[in-house]
């Protein structure tokens, strides 16, 4: 178990722990409080990988608990940027709604292939994912309507290029930098 108890574990899991402080902040109209805490736990995304790679603490369950527990924060964002913005988000149905269609596909591609779902910390994701913490910070001052088809550009091609990768290769490594590294 103690093999298990790492410092960049600990930081993913501490990913799930904010959320329902995030969450409760929110609805108690403490808004500061809420985005001090999300912007923390973000935080904590930057590090555990960076402090696994160096202390060689690299784990396939840290790869896990890190893409599990930002899928977690980023739904949670989306949340926060729909109670912000509501307006923002509606007049985006359609390009959002094919965004969870790509999203979809690429689980559905993976579960077949794979027999689970299969998630990848590519450039176009991890742009992604910083692209989702600016538009959560964004949206408590400002309409996020334009960084918002932005972004779901850029997880759109991140979404492809996962399909692209999942039925050309296989599984990969979840931490392949991109198709164009594999293509050499």
């Amino acid at each position: 178990m103690k093999q298990y108890a790492t410092l960049p574990n600990l930081l993913s899991v501490s990913r799930f722990v904010a959320i329902p402080f995030i969450l409760e902040s929110y609805w108690m109209g403490q808004l500061w409080l809420a985005l001090i805490i999300y912007i923390v736990a973000s935080y904590t995304d930057v590090l555990d990988g960076r402090i696994a790679r160096k202390s060689r603490q690299t784990s396939v369950l840290g790869q896990k608990l890190d893409s599990i527990a930002d899928a977690s924060l980023e739904l949670t964002a989306v949340a926060m940027i729909y109670w912000n913005q509501p307006e923002s988000i509606q007049a985006l149905f359609t390009p959002l709604a094919l965004l969870a269609g790509a999203f979809t596909c690429m689980a559905i591609v993976s579960l077949i292939r794979f027999h689970k779902i299969h998630l990848l910390h590519t450039i176009l994701f991890k742009v992604g994912s910083l692209g989702i913490f600016f538009i959560t910070v964004w949206s408590f001052f400002f309409n996020p309507t334009i960084p918002i088809l932005l972004v779901s550009s850029i997880l759109m091609l991140a979404f492809i290029e996962a399909i692209i990768l999942f039925i050309k290769y296989g599984e990969v490594d979840m931490d392949t930098p991109s198709i164009l590294s594999l293509n050499r």
